[in-house]
């Protein structure tokens, strides 16, 4: 999300003046973390595979585990 997207998010949900301010802080900090956190794990992924440690086999095997791991979770 861009900035603007941002701002036209904290404004559609209704809030207003400090409380807007504060939304749009946390908004700001979730969206730049999520990034920071989804090219790490890019980078993480490119590694292992570099070094050929990991397979793309593996890997999506990986991350099917996780993903039915949740799901069993959330039942």
């Amino acid at each position: 999300m861009n900035d603007d997207e941002i701002r036209q998010l904290v404004t559609d949900h209704g809030f207003t003046g400090e409380i807007a301010t504060d939304a749009l802080r946390l908004c700001r900090e979730v969206e730049r973390e999520t990034r920071s956190q989804f090219f790490s794990i890019i980078q993480h992924a490119n590694n292992a595979a570099n070094a050929r440690s990991i397979t793309p086999r593996e890997l999506d095997r990986f991350v099917w585990d996780a993903e039915e791991k949740k799901r069993q979770q959330a039942k």
